[in-house]
């Protein structure tokens, strides 16, 4: 019986080459911005996405809400269809929040063009 080889040592790897001065001068503005345009925008949005995420959950599955409560068949009947119409709201709010996220730019800040 042969003794377990010892785990390969490894080598120190080589410093990479440096970046070009663009790549430096980017990664300089990055580390220099207080903080992001975008995420402040997200933060701003949070209700928005609360909501529909409140709606989506409560209209989830409105049979199922009426079977608890033991409702009558024209409360049961009416929870579904408020279900069908609220997942809708849902999905469209989902679709217009994906078109803004796509379509956000960046504020232009007019201090920094003077």
């Amino acid at each position: 019986m042969t003794p377990p080889k010892a785990p390969a040592r490894r080598t120190q790897a080589k410093p990479a080459e440096p970046f070009a001065p663009q790549v430096e001068a980017f990664r300089a503005e990055l580390a220099s911005s207080p903080g992001s345009e975008f995420a402040d925008w997200r933060r701003s949005q949070r209700s928005s996405r609360i909501l529909s995420w409140a709606v989506a959950v409560v209209f989830l599955s409105p049979g199922l809400i009426s079977f608890l409560l033991q409702a009558p068949l024209s409360v049961s009947i009416a929870m579904e269809v408020a279900g069908f119409i609220a997942n809708a709201w849902v999905r469209r709010r989902r679709r217009q929040r994906l078109r803004d996220i796509v379509a956000w730019e960046a504020p232009v800040d007019i201090q920094a063009d003077s």
